[in-house]
């Protein structure tokens, strides 16, 4: 992982193409947070930033049509 100029860390996979992996486990996090909330939970930090993460990645390389 690096730094960004910001001084958050950044995975070497935010530069990789989408795959079957990332959407499953973007599914998969989707899936835990919603459960989490139905019973009046919040997720963790690290799963709500990990999601956000994914998200933002899956929105960019969404086809655009």
């Amino acid at each position: 992982m690096e730094a960004n100029e910001d001084g958050t860390i950044q995975s070497e996979r935010a530069r990789e193409p989408w795959s079957r992996v990332d959407e499953l486990n973007w599914a998969a996090d989707r899936a835990t947070i919603r459960s989490l909330k139905k019973r009046g939970d919040e997720p963790s930090e690290w799963l709500a930033t990990e999601y956000r993460e994914l998200s933002a990645r899956r929105k960019a390389v969404a086809p655009r049509g």
